[in-house]
């Protein structure tokens, strides 16, 4: 099911309250497709997420360095961006969302992050102004955070705890990955109501979910998403 270029945000609105429509979630321009993976009465909507990366970080994942890394943190960046309007567009109007990498530990601290910002933020785009060190903080914290920063009434939800602290700082193999994926899903369910998850693109949560009774998965690719 393709995006169509019609905006229906009042729909969107009403996601959470009635159940989610499928087709409104279509119309948001800033998605591309809407997959139903699983059936059920209450969802997990997965917006696939884009990662921002820190240009030291790249340069160690990749070996890169000089120009070539320089050129390479540039792509990454222009790309993250242009996911990152596009999420924009498809959390507009979603009263609350889950973020991967907020913790119940580190949600105070991104909280008074984005408290910190919004006197500049604010000023920023008040001014019509544009500074790349900002906006770059903007992609790091998420699209969720900027809406909040903009002023909309969204809540930011930690979908991790202290399992995802233990091994952030360690390569993730599979099934590490397996148990990050469960343990999302069981916080999420947990909650009771279908709920908006902002997640990388390359979590598939379908077994996680499978067996969760009444529960059912979406995965909502926003546009210049890439597709591999």
């Amino acid at each position: 099911m393709r995006c169509r270029a019609v905006s229906d945000m009042p729909a969107i609105l009403l996601l959470l309250l009635i159940g989610v429509d499928l087709e409104a979630i279509a119309k948001n321009p800033g998605v591309a497709k809407v997959e139903r993976v699983l059936p059920g009465e209450k969802l997990i909507v997965h917006v696939l997420d884009w990662h921002y990366v820190s240009k030291e970080a790249l340069g160690k994942a990749e070996g890169l360095k000089g120009t070539k890394l320089d050129v390479e943190h540039a792509k990454l960046l222009e790309q993250v961006a242009a996911v990152h309007k596009s999420k924009l567009q498809v959390l507009t109007g979603v009263p609350e969302v889950f973020q991967e990498g907020l913790t119940d530990r580190n949600q105070a601290i991104v909280a008074a992050e984005i408290k910190s910002l919004a006197p500049y933020h604010t000023l920023l785009r008040r001014n019509g102004t544009e500074d790349s060190s900002h906006e770059r903080t903007l992609l790091r914290l998420g699209a969720a955070a900027e809406l909040l920063l903009d002023g909309k009434p969204i809540k930011l939800l930690p979908a991790e705890g202290a399992e995802h602290e233990a091994n952030d700082s360690e390569k993730l193999d599979d099934a590490r990955v397996k148990a990050r994926d469960g343990a999302i899903v069981k916080r999420i369910v947990a909650g009771g109501k279908t709920a908006f998850l902002i997640l990388g693109g390359g979590h598939d949560l379908r077994e996680a979910i499978t067996g969760q009774v009444g529960w059912g998965y979406v995965r909502v690719r926003p546009k210049e998403y890439p597709v591999q």
